[in-house]
């Protein structure tokens, strides 16, 4: 870093490592899914909903954000495969995912958010999909040029 500071003639040079974010592996879900989070929990949501591909990250976190602030998680994920093997099916995120204790459905076909709240067996879920970027409450954590 010294040497990448002086070539750019920089006083201080500051790195945002997403490596060493902590929750569920890290990563840049986390900074936005701390807003996206805090709001469903104002709203009194009990469960989080999202979409995403069956190796989502952003599903990921948000199975671990549900753990750590005892939410229930529904994923409905999509197969972004044309034939995809059992082990990717089983493995990786997904994986994951059901060892954090999220309930994870991969329908045929993905609707609107509003939809997605059938999926929940809650009295007041949170849902949005693809990323969390549907909710309004994700906009703080997001970087503006």
């Amino acid at each position: 870093m010294s040497a990448l500071t002086r070539k750019l003639g920089a006083a201080t040079l500051h790195v945002k490592r997403d490596d060493l974010t902590g929750l569920a592996v890290g990563g840049n879900k986390t900074r936005k899914l701390q807003f996206v989070v805090g709001a469903a929990l104002e709203e009194g949501a009990d469960t989080l909903i999202t979409t995403g591909g069956i190796q989502s990250n952003h599903a990921r976190q948000t199975a671990a954000f549900a753990v750590k602030t005892g939410l229930r998680c529904e994923l409905v994920l999509q197969h972004a495969l044309v034939d995809p093997t059992v082990e990717y099916l089983r493995s990786g995120n997904v994986l994951l995912d059901r060892l954090l204790g999220a309930v994870v459905h991969m329908p045929a076909r993905l609707g609107t958010p509003s939809a997605h709240r059938k999926y929940s067996r809650s009295l007041r879920p949170s849902a949005c999909t693809w990323t969390g970027s549907c909710w309004p409450a994700a906009a703080p954590g997001r970087r503006r040029d």
